[in-house]
């Protein structure tokens, strides 16, 4: 069975959903605003920790060794 890009996107943010749901659960994290404080944050910081990291992709410019490491370090 063939599945898309988006399917296997959206399996792997339920993955993390579930993960961080689980954390809350074992440290006794009752409160529903930091559950959702916690996905909301992951998934921007992820977004743009890519865009950061894999500018190239974004503006179709070279990447150099050099200019890849300071990026890097912002990360």
């Amino acid at each position: 069975m063939k599945h898309a890009l988006g399917s296997d996107l959206l399996l792997a943010i339920k993955y993390m959903f579930g993960f961080l749901d689980e954390q809350a659960d074992r440290h006794q994290i009752p409160d529903a605003d930091i559950h959702h404080t916690w996905k909301k944050n992951c998934l921007l910081l992820c977004f743009w920790l890519n865009m950061i990291k894999n500018r190239q992709v974004l503006f179709n410019i070279y990447k150099s060794s050099s200019t890849d490491a300071c990026p890097s370090v912002l990360a």
